[in-house]
Parts: structure tokens; C-alpha cells; sequence
């Protein structure tokens, strides 16, 4: 990837020999914006995002002092960088808006070269179901959203010229998050392709079961579950050793990869990448580098579900958990026998009925896309996407990324033209089977 010469990755070795991607350096970054109030202050490096992530999400002892979400957690973007980005080549950059010496933002961005021109979006974007940033919650719940917005934006500008950007752009933000409305920039917004399903989970199990779905429904799920049942060795459980975790992730690449056979959607995980990353989320701790406990007494950003019925398991379901929020980040199911008894409707059933009983969250997150089995459960919440070109290179880029994505919106939404992308897709995934098994 072409950078500017200013900008430069490193990874520092510390004394175990594990590398840590630091922001660039040598970005001499504006200390004061443009706009009354508001300083933007680059971090040098992850291990300063850890920290400076620490005391915003501290804030003054209240009980929820900051507004944020899993996917810009220190120890997500550490396990991020450390695999997918360092594949992508993505270079870091660290930006803290500050008010006085009062933090009220921290914008974890990643800058790639795109249709010629440098973005920047949030670290790990493309494996991010939404993106929220790290708000002081005072000083969110206290704006107009649409003045906090723009004023951010001028404050930006200078900054990520400074830093050879030329367009920001922030995919799958949502308008509010956790009761506050949110004031990320953008001068242009553009409705995400796919929603975010999520739930309160302020009701007992029985009761959230029943408001979900009707009588038949209920039925005819019960009676796919009997059937697993009675095919033997039934149990849901939640992979609590690492010998339980390293198999249960096997199985999941494995029926992830059957699944991009079949279909030909391709398995975002499936890359010696993709893989090390999920390895890293279930070992690491959401405030990963420098964190204010050892790690190994801090719960996984990832736990792993597993439904098992005659031997073998037939569908995972991998879990974030920030505050008291479940969030079902990506699943898998088996395509055997016993694949029309839903093995995944039943897991995430089961696995609801026993979190809820143990009153671990409050709010149920199923991430993107249109699926039916998260509706019920959880209801569709809009998303939109953010651009702010910050040079004229920027706003051609932008031109052609919004023509990009909206005619993928326009095909997802037309039902003939997705059935025949989809058509299309199989067709590819049962003739590249045989082709690959010639090579």
C-alpha cells in the first residue's frame, strides 16, 4: 500500500516477543482545531489509546460514564491489528478530541488507500457489525447532536489533512446508542446496506418467548429440538477450556467453509488471518494492552456456544459480551442429517434461556444483515454511513464510493435482482467444488 511519506507503522517487539502496532509518529497533528473548544491530540500508540479508553470509561465514578461499544475496545483493535490489519497493510491512527484536558472522544481509525485516494475509516470496519467510537457521556447527553457533529467535523479536518487523509469515512453508525443521540461527523450520510437487530432483555425468559413467537412457531421449534434431543447426546454448553474453545473454533471454521461451498458466500474468516483473530478475541480481554488487571482474570472478548446432538456438534454461536450487552457476532451450523432441525434457531434459544435466567445482560445485539431467525428476538435498527472528504481527492473518491454502494442497495433491496445474485453465487460455489478438487 502507497502511504504518505509522513506516515509510518510500527510494530514494537516487547520482551515476550509479541508485536504491537503503534499509530504513526511523525504526524505533526494540529494541537488545537480550528473550532472554539475542541483540541484533536494524536495518540502515539495503542498502548495510550488502552489507557486514555481506561479513564473515559471511568470517567468521574458515575455508573455509566461513557458511551461506546465492543468493536472499539482496546483489546478488539489489538487482535484486529495483529491479524486482519496487518494483512490489509491498514496503518493506525489514533485520534482523541479533547475539551481542555478533558477527553469527550477517541476515534480509533485505520487508514488504506482506495480508488486512489487515502480513507479513513474505524480500526477493523470490515469486521464490525456497528461502530459507535468512545463518547464522555456528559458531554454527549449535554449537545445538540447536529451542532456537535459539524463543529466536530471542522475540528477533524486539519487534523487528517495533516495526516495525508483524504476522505473519513464511518460505516454502520447508528443514530443513537445506549440513550444518548450520537454526533459523529459526516457531511454526507448514506443508509447502511443492512440493519443491526437488537432487544431489551427485560423480561424473564418464558415471557420474552412467548411475546416473540406464536403458538405454532413455538411448536414447531419444540419439536425440532425433540428431535435433536432424541438423536442422542443433546446439550448446549458454552466452552469454558481451551481445549473446549480450540475445538469448538475447528468446528466453526469448518462449517463455515461447508457453507461458502455451498453457496458461495465467502467465509470472512476462512483466511490464516481471519483465523488467527478469532483465536486472539477468545483469549483477550476487552481492555487489552496495559489493562488495570492481569489478563488472565479478565473474561475473553469472545465465548463460544456450541449445540451437540449425536456426537457431534451442529452449530456454534460466537458471543461478545460489553456491560450487559450479548452480542452474537458470527454462527455456523452443520449441513448433515440433522440441518432441517435448526440446530442454530435451537442454540440461540437455548443459550438465551440460560443467560437470561442468569441475569448476565439486559440487551441482546445480533449484528447485521437481514436473517429470519433474528427476527422475533430482536427488532431491525437502521444504520447509516458517514463521509467526510477532506480534499478534493477525497470528494472524487467519495463520489464514487457512494455510486458503489448504492447500487448494492438497490440490488439487495430488489428482490428479483438479489434472487438472481444469489442464483449466481451458487452456481459458482458447485462449479468451483469440482474444479478445486482436480487441482
Amino acid at each position: 500500500m502507497s502511504v504518505p511519506a509522513s506516515l509510518t507503522v510500527t510494530y514494537a517487539t516487547d520482551p515476550a516477543g509479541h508485536s504491537s502496532p503503534k499509530a504513526p509518529s511523525t504526524v505533526d497533528l494540529p494541537q488545537a482545531a480550528a473550532t472554539p473548544g475542541l483540541a484533536v491530540v494524536q495518540l502515539p500508540d495503542l498502548a495510550a489509546y488502552a489507557e486514555t479508553y481506561r479513564l473515559l470509561r471511568e470517567g468521574s465514578g458515575g455508573p455509566h460514564p461513557s458511551v461506546d461499544f465492543a468493536y472499539q475496545t482496546p483489546g478488539w483493535i489489538e487482535s484486529w491489528l495483529e491479524t486482519l490489519g496487518k494483512k490489509s497493510e491498514t496503518v493506525p491512527l489514533f485520534l482523541s478530541l479533547r475539551q481542555g484536558d478533558r477527553t469527550v472522544l477517541l476515534l480509533p481509525l485505520g487508514l488504506r488507500r482506495s480508488r486512489g485516494a487515502m480513507v479513513a475509516q474505524f480500526l477493523g470496519q470490515p469486521n464490525a457489525n456497528q461502530n459507535v467510537g468512545v463518547w464522555d457521556r456528559a458531554f454527549l447527553s449535554m449537545a445538540d447532536p447536529q451542532a456537535l457533529s459539524a463543529e466536530i467535523a471542522r475540528a477533524l479536518r486539519p487534523a487528517l489533512k495533516a495526516a495525508g487523509v483524504d476522505l473519513l469515512h464511518l460505516a454502520n453508525t447508528p443514530e443513537a446508542f445506549d440513550g444518548c443521540p450520537l454526533a459523529l461527523p459526516g457531511t454526507t450520510r448514506l443508509a447502511s446496506m443492512n440493519p443491526v437487530f437488537r432487544a431489551a432483555l427485560d423480561r424473564d425468559f418464558d415471557t420474552l418467548y412467548r411475546d416473540a413467537f406464536s403458538k405454532s412457531s413455538r411448536k414447531t421449534l419444540q419439536r425440532k429440538e425433540k428431535a435433536l434431543q432424541e438423536a442422542g447426546a443433546f446439550r448446549v454448553f458454552e466452552a469454558q477450556t481451551s481445549q473446549e474453545v480450540t475445538a469448538a473454533l475447528e468446528v466453526f471454521q469448518t462449517q463455515r467453509q461447508a457453507r461458502a461451498d455451498l453457496t458461495g458466500i465467502p467465509n470472512a474468516f476462512g483466511s490464516e488471518a481471519g483465523k488467527a483473530f478469532l483465536r486472539r478475541l477468545t483469549a483477550q480481554a476487552a481492555t487489552g494492552v496495559d489493562g488495570p488487571e492481569p489478563k488472565a482474570q479478565q473474561a475473553p472478548l469472545l465465548s463460544l456456544w456450541c449445540l451437540e446432538a449425536a456426537g457431534a456438534v451442529r452449530a456454534t454461536y460466537l458471543c461478545a459480551q460489553h456491560d450487559r450487552t450479548l452480542v452474537g457476532y458470527t454462527n455456523s451450523i452443520a449441513h448433515d442429517d440433522l440441518t432441517a432441525r435448526s440446530p442454530g434457531v435451537v442454540l440461540l434459544k437455548e443459550m438465551l434461556s440460560q443467560v437470561i435466567g442468569a441475569g448476565r445482560y439486559a440487551t441482546l445485539d445480533l449484528g447485521l444483515g437481514d436473517e429470519r431467525y433474528k427476527h422475533g428476538w430482536s427488532t431491525p435498527q437502521p444504520l447509516h454511513d458517514l463521509f467526510l472528504p477532506v480534499t478534493r481527492r477525497g470528494q472524487i473518491a467519495l463520489g464514487a464510493l457512494l455510486m458503489v454502494s448504492r447500487t448494492k442497495t438497490f440490488i439487495r433491496s430488489t428482490p428479483l435482482l438479489w434472487a438472481l445474485v444469489r442464483k449466481a453465487r451458487n452456481w459458482k460455489a458447485r462449479h468451483a467444488a469440482p474444479a478445486a478438487s482436480q487441482d
